[in-house]
């Protein structure tokens, strides 16, 4: 492990690890829909909130990007995927989405920028 590998605060796992450990979960919760096929794929669902709950627990630990925006991009992505997902011919998410928008170009043209 190099100097730029980075670590869950607390323990001494890289991050990485935690992610693959999601990834393995998620596989498993894919084998176990296969395997007990009843004509559903219903295997999507916990997935998108394994990955929803990475994406908040990486947007914690990054410093690089805004939270606020990532928060909204996070949300406005789990919106769509539960809009699709769920699918019965209309884009509802459309409306939390430009909702959402708005507030994000508040957030944008309202923040600290670090200065040179």
């Amino acid at each position: 492990m190099g100097p730029s590998t980075t670590y869950d605060p607390g323990s001494m796992t890289p991050k990485w690890r935690n992610y693959g450990v999601l990834g393995a979960i998620s596989a498993g919760i894919v084998v176990v829909n296969l395997l007990s096929w009843d004509g559903e794929f219903w295997a999507p669902w916990p997935i998108l909130a394994i990955a929803t709950v990475a994406a908040l627990s990486w947007m914690r630990t990054n410093r690089q990007v805004d939270q606020v925006l990532t928060v909204l991009t996070i949300v406005g992505l789990a919106l769509t995927c539960i809009n699709l997902l769920s699918w019965h011919g209309t884009f509802w998410a459309a409306w939390p989405l430009l909702a959402m928008a708005v507030l994000g170009s508040i957030r944008w043209f309202t923040r600290r920028r670090a200065e040179p």
